[in-house]
């Protein structure tokens, strides 16, 4: 009897051990800050089944374009080249499939003579449109850049993968050593990650942010931002020795009663300004010479008053604005002010404007992204209608990967959602650069986590990840500058 009940307690133990292994399968990937590594006791025993593309949807990034549609495995392949540009941000254009051979064989020969067709690490610029034009106004830019009378502009909008001037730092530099330029571009008045930033030293006190983000959605520009302040606010920005030095500090206000007065120090040199009234949005210039600090601060007239940001840059050259917005999916850009804003890109212009976004969108359970082309369709219309005379670059999602039972991988949403935005880019004919493909040059996101060049979150990149994308980035725009040389 004695054994018999040994026996069933046995069982029960096996039973309910088996039970909380099952449990375990289910248990959501993260509870709170905990991360919760994936459990499956059958996984040495699973085999994948058929050759569907939700068993593989890494394939998605062997073609040229695909299209996922209604979350069923069936994948439709466009032509590379539109045959119109339907007046998508450029003039309607048609071009014979003879011309647009000899411009793709072109290309490719242009790839060969740089010796990156053969570079493992090499991510071109993908451009849909008929005649090649989706980045005609940057490089037209580039090209006269000596005789614009200002930097060509270049505004990276994005969200916390950019976040401390990550990948927008070097990229700055990198256009700045080559083109020419100086300074660190578009400044906020006060920011949450100010201490993470290396490009620039960023000190405040007194400021109120008036974020997209939160309570007040009024008024903004797609920078997310405008900020008050009271008499004593103040803020300061140093830049790193060997830095390249700005000749202009900008600022973007509004001040509909008048009588602001600032303070300004560079170097040992205090000047004092008054701003004009005004209900539009002005800028102002507070620099006279060359400088790589400059401090301000608020004496009067702080009612009513918004400020959006300071522009520290160089009167030539090429400067790289970062506006990143931690947690952003770009839908915020769709509910900006559009009259500031259209005024914002008059006064500042730019002639190229890169989209970073994606990170907040995907979901490892979702494979149908059409609600969010719908999205960035959206907002591609709204940057095209504030700010008609750029060129819009749609980066990729970024890589982001999870521990599974056999290790860290790309999570399989992922690869939908660089499909949708690869599609949307065409639809709307903007250019496109896979910043997943350039990643995964790397080993992936799991393996530059082991270098280095990414955090433990498996999301993110650290300072040095970010110098290696953005050089990848760089020899993708001047392969294009190089091909587009070649064409005349």
């Amino acid at each position: 009897m004695k054994e018999s009940n040994n026996i069933l307690r046995m069982w029960a133990l096996l039973v309910c051990t088996l039970l909380v292994l099952v449990g375990m399968y289910y248990l959501p990937e993260r509870i709170g800050g905990w991360e919760i590594k994936p459990i499956d006791i059958l996984s040495d025993l699973r085999t994948n089944t058929g050759d569907s593309l939700e068993q593989d949807p890494e394939r998605l990034l062997d073609q040229n374009l695909t299209t996922y549609r209604d979350g069923s495995a069936e994948v439709k392949l466009s032509n590379k080249i539109s045959a119109k540009n339907e007046g998508r941000g450029h003039a309607e254009a048609v071009v014979s499939e003879a011309e647009q051979a000899r411009l793709d064989s072109l290309y490719q020969r242009s790839l060969s003579a740089s010796g990156l067709s053969s570079d493992s690490t090499f991510v071109p610029i993908e451009d849909y449109t008929a005649g090649h034009v989706a980045l005609s106004r940057y490089y037209t830019a580039l090209q006269h850049r000596n005789n614009l009378g200002r930097p060509v502009r270049i505004v990276v909008l994005g969200d916390s993968f950019i976040e401390g001037d990550i990948f927008t730092a070097p990229l700055r530099k990198s256009l700045q050593d080559k083109f020419g330029g100086g300074g660190v571009g578009w400044m906020p008045l006060s920011s949450t990650t100010a201490g993470y930033r290396t490009s620039v030293r960023h000190e405040f006190s007194g400021w109120t942010d008036q974020s997209v983000l939160g309570a007040s959605k009024k008024g903004q520009t797609f920078s997310g931002h405008y900020f008050t302040g009271h008499e004593g606010s103040r803020v300061s920005y140093s830049l790193p020795r060997g830095s390249h030095n700005f000749d202009r500090a900008v600022l973007y206000y509004m001040a509909p009663e008048g009588g602001v007065s600032l303070s300004v120090k560079v170097a040992d040199s205090t000047q004092t300004y008054q701003l004009a009234a005004s209900s539009a949005l002005q800028e102002h210039n507070l620099l006279t010479a060359p400088a790589s600090s400059f401090k301000m601060s608020l004496l009067s007239g702080t009612n009513g008053l918004k400020l959006y940001g300071l522009a520290l840059e160089a009167n030539r050259g090429i400067t790289v604005d970062n506006m990143s917005l931690r947690g952003n999916s770009g839908h915020t850009i769709n509910g900006i002010d559009e009259s500031v804003t259209t005024r914002f890109c008059e006064l500042r212009s730019y002639d190229l404007i890169i989209l970073q976004y994606g990170l907040n969108v995907a979901n490892d359970k979702q494979k149908n992204y059409s609600n969010y082309a719908k999205t960035l369709r959206g907002i591609i219309s709204r940057l095209r209608q504030v700010s008609p005379k750029s060129d819009i670059l749609v980066m990729s999602v970024s890589d982001r990967a999870k521990k599974t039972s056999s290790g860290v991988e790309t999570m399989k949403s992922i690869f939908y959602l660089h499909s949708t935005q690869q599609e949307v880019a065409r639809e709307m004919g903007c250019a496109f650069w896979s910043t997943l493909k350039a990643m995964r040059s790397h080993g992936g996101i799991g393996a530059m986590v082991g270098k280095g060049q990414a955090a433990k979150d498996y999301t993110h990149l650290t300072h040095k990840g970010g110098v290696d994308v953005a050089q990848q980035f760089v020899k993708a725009l001047t392969a294009e500058q190089r091909f587009r040389e070649s064409m005349h």
